[in-house]
């Protein structure tokens, strides 16, 4: 379920972080997909991934605009059974300054698959020597699923060859030495948040094509059932969106505009109509919303190349 909002610009920059805040927290917490359609400026999408909230904003004059950081807080989860070693991990390491929360500590691999299967994980910071399940077994059962897996980095004492060669095996890609280095960690985090982000920003277009694909489709439906009087203005009414953006997605997605796809469907069903000899061509043109049918007949000849009385006895026109 989507929920569309038309605002006005909104040049108060108090009042826009406001308007911002109680709109983003009513989503975080309805799970509901929210657009917003300000005049002029390009649709501002809040959506659920994973989730989390996340914001969408493009080229907005008047609006609170990312900074450049990540737009969301990826979920880091800490595997070691070393209850010290995790939780100096998990508390002397800005993390969220690298854009990560840390959502959970486990002992071995076996705790942290039943984590996983109850919580969103981005990435997991395992421990190599672990009781029950290590870490070269879980990022061996991590690597045999299917769809979306956190991306895995082995934390272990020994500088072993082998565990490195099993590492690669299973797709993990980070091996950090302990004691964690402070730099090396913010390096491989860094690099672990930016392929995050990529892989965000693509789900995120492909979800906003998604979406524009469905308003083109409930377009195209509204143009077919409202070929007589149907308006831009009423379509976008119905369609919760401010007008001006309609049109312009209209454009963009089949590179006509709003009139053309109504000809289109009015032409077509005219055609049909024509099909039947027993229709008047004067009747027709009211029936498909022209009150003068000289108007009628010329649009119909633009548009098939042939007049309607010239399409009846054919039953063909030029251009088909």
């Amino acid at each position: 379920m989507y929920i569309w909002i038309v605002a006005y610009r909104v040049k108060n920059e108090p009042l826009c972080r406001l308007l911002y805040t109680i709109i983003f927290i009513y989503h975080y917490f309805s799970g509901l997909s929210l657009f917003l359609v300000f005049p002029g400026n390009p649709v501002i999408v809040l959506t659920k991934k994973q989730g989390h909230a996340i914001l969408i904003a493009v080229e907005l004059d008047h609006f609170c605009k990312l900074k450049g950081e990540s737009p969301i807080m990826y979920e880091l989860l800490i595997a070691d059974d070393e209850i010290s070693s995790r939780s100096i991990l998990a508390s002397c390491f800005p993390w969220e300054e690298q854009g990560f929360h840390i959502c959970g500590q486990v002992s071995n691999g076996l705790e942290a698959l039943a984590f996983l299967k109850e919580h969103t994980v981005h990435a997991v910071l395992s421990d190599i020597s672990m009781p029950s399940m290590d870490g070269i077994g879980l990022a061996k059962e991590l690597a045999a699923k299917n769809g979306s897996r956190p991306i895995v980095v082995f934390l272990s004492a020994y500088d072993n060859f082998k565990y490195a060669q099993e590492a690669i095996r299973y797709g993990v890609r980070y091996y950090i030495l302990k004691p964690a280095d402070f730099s090396e960690l913010k390096e491989v985090f860094n690099t672990i948040r930016k392929e995050l982000d990529e892989k965000f920003q693509l789900e995120t277009q492909e979800d906003l094509t998604a979406t524009s694909d469905a308003i083109i489709q409930k377009v195209l439906s509204y143009c077919t059932q409202n070929y007589q009087n149907g308006t831009l203005s009423e379509l976008a009414d119905l369609l919760y969106l401010n007008a001006s953006y309609l049109s312009q997605l209209i454009r963009q997605k089949t590179s006509k505009t709003f009139s053309d796809l109504l000809n289109d469907a009015r032409m077509k069903q005219a055609a049909l109509l024509l099909k039947d000899p027993e229709a008047k061509i004067y009747h027709i043109s009211t029936e498909i919303g022209y009150v003068n049918p000289n108007n009628f007949a010329r649009a119909f000849k633009a548009y098939w190349g042939v007049t309607p009385t010239e399409y009846r006895n054919h039953g063909k026109s030029k251009n088909i």
